[in-house]
């Protein structure tokens, strides 16, 4: 059995970038994680670590629990941390979006994409237009199912106000015949931090994921990475990107969704074979079309020229943050 623990930065209005970061790894991973960061807080007296209070200034002096701390202490005590998830078999997953990109699509684009369903040319749900968290958060949910394909528990750091949509997407994902991941889709919680040190290891990938994000995009080019953010990286997976979504891919989504539905309406028009009444397993070629998800849903973006539409193709978008096995420090 396996847990995953995310946490958000950038849901503030006037964020450029909106990231979902977090760990996943075994039951037995997390609780020997769980036991030594709270043996570092509880050595500095630290009762819960938050990275916007950690690099928090007033004045330019340290605040919260870390004021009065030096910068060797500062140091030491992060570096501790860090080491805590470099030496556990913990993997680390974020996806982002830019916000300017993602409010620029049209309306119904936005709705469609954060679980809006229309229904004789009208919404019967509106899907959550205006808050680009969604996205990422579909993204990071099934990297990291795709890449584990065992039974998954989540954890997200976020509050009621997106919580209850959160839920919502992910039961519908859970619930989606056509998802062949679906089975490994444990339960979805929204604990406090506080008590849970997944979600603060996450906290602390999820602030430092969207720094370097903000200036990508501040800078229209890659940044140096910072030095914390690529010990975290380093248990990534040999074959897992961290993306932002950008406008260029939203359209590309869009093309294939319009065309993964010309592809069902034409099946749908298209009396079944003997063999796919006998070989359905329950699931007709109308039934595809009226339950299934769209691609983005699933983050299953599909490369153009490619000619398969499969629900086990996923293929992840945009530019990856950084190659931490080829980062230059």
């Amino acid at each position: 059995m396996f847990e995953a623990y995310f946490d958000e930065s950038g849901i503030h209005k006037g964020a450029a970038v909106c990231v979902v970061a977090g760990f996943y790894g075994s039951h037995s991973s997390w609780r020997a994680m769980e036991s030594q960061w709270s043996k570092v807080l509880s050595n500095e007296d630290v009762e819960e670590f938050h990275a916007k209070e950690f690099w928090g200034r007033h004045s330019g002096k340290r605040i919260g629990q870390y004021a009065g701390w030096d910068e060797e202490r500062a140091e030491r005590f992060l570096s501790r941390l860090v080491r805590v998830i470099e030496r556990n078999r913990i993997f680390p997953c974020a996806h982002a979006v830019a916000v300017d990109d993602w409010l620029a699509l049209d309306l119904a684009d936005r709705r469609h994409l954060t679980g809006g369903r229309l229904r004789n040319r009208r919404w019967v749900r509106s899907g959550s237009p205006e808050k680009s968290y969604y996205i990422p958060f579909q993204f990071s949910l099934v990297d990291s199912l795709q890449t584990v394909q065992q039974l998954t528990h989540y954890a997200f750091d976020i509050d009621k106000d997106f919580s209850r949509h959160a839920l919502h997407l992910y039961q519908e994902l859970k619930a989606a015949s056509d998802f062949p991941h679906r089975h490994f889709m444990g339960n979805c919680l929204f604990p406090s931090s506080k008590d849970t040190p997944g979600l603060q290891a996450a906290d602390l990938f999820a602030y430092l994921t969207y720094k370097h994000y903000v200036a990508f995009v501040r800078d229209k080019k890659p940044p140096r990475p910072d030095a914390i953010l690529i010990r975290l990286l380093r248990n990534k997976k040999a074959d897992q990107k961290f993306t932002m979504m950008r406008k260029e891919n939203f359209y590309e989504v869009m093309e294939m969704e319009k065309t993964r539905q010309e592809a069902y309406q034409k099946l749908q028009n298209q009396p079944p074979s003997p063999f796919d009444l006998e070989h359905s397993s329950g699931t007709s070629h109308r039934g595809m079309k009226s339950g299934g998800r769209t691609v983005f849903r699933h983050c299953q973006y599909i490369a153009p020229k490619s000619e398969k539409l499969a629900a086990s193709d996923i293929v992840r978008v945009g530019s990856p943050v950084f190659d931490p096995r080829k980062a230059d420090f």
